[in-house]
C-alpha cells in the first residue's frame, strides 16, 4: 500500500515543484530586468560616453591609442578633451599623446 500511496501524489508534487520553479524564474527575471546594475542600459555609445563619470561608476577601463596621421604628418591629439573642472566623461584625453581614457559605467564598443 505504501507504494500506492507515493505514486499516488507524485504528479502532484511534480506539478507543485514545476509551478513554484516558473514562478521563481519569472521573479528572477523582472527583478533582472527593474535593476539597471543587472541588466545593459538602454543608452547609446554615444550617451554613455559623453556621460560624466566617477571611479565608483567605472565597470570597463581601457587606454587606447588613437593617431591621425594627415598627409604624412602626425596630427596632435589635444589633451583634456572630455574633461572640465566638474566632469569628466567616460572618454577623455590627460595629455597630448594620443591617449584615450576610456572609463566607463559599462563594457561597450566605443568607435
Amino acid at each position: 500500500m505504501g507504494k500506492k500511496y507515493e505514486s499516488s501524489w507524485t504528479p502532484y508534487l511534480i506539478i507543485g515543484f514545476t509551478t513554484i520553479l516558473v514562478f521563481v524564474i519569472i521573479g528572477f527575471l523582472a527583478f533582472k530586468n527593474s535593476n539597471p546594475s543587472l541588466s545593459p542600459s538602454l543608452k547609446t555609445n554615444r550617451e554613455i560616453a559623453l556621460t560624466c563619470t566617477t571611479d565608483m561608476a567605472t565597470e570597463f577601463h581601457i587606454h587606447s591609442i588613437l593617431k591621425i596621421v594627415i598627409n604624412g604628418e602626425n596630427q596632435a591629439i589635444p589633451a583634456n578633451i572630455g574633461v572640465s573642472p566638474n566632469c569628466m566623461m567616460s572618454l577623455h584625453t590627460h595629455d597630448d599623446n594620443g591617449t584615450i581614457h576610456v572609463e566607463s559605467p559599462e563594457k561597450r564598443d566605443f568607435t
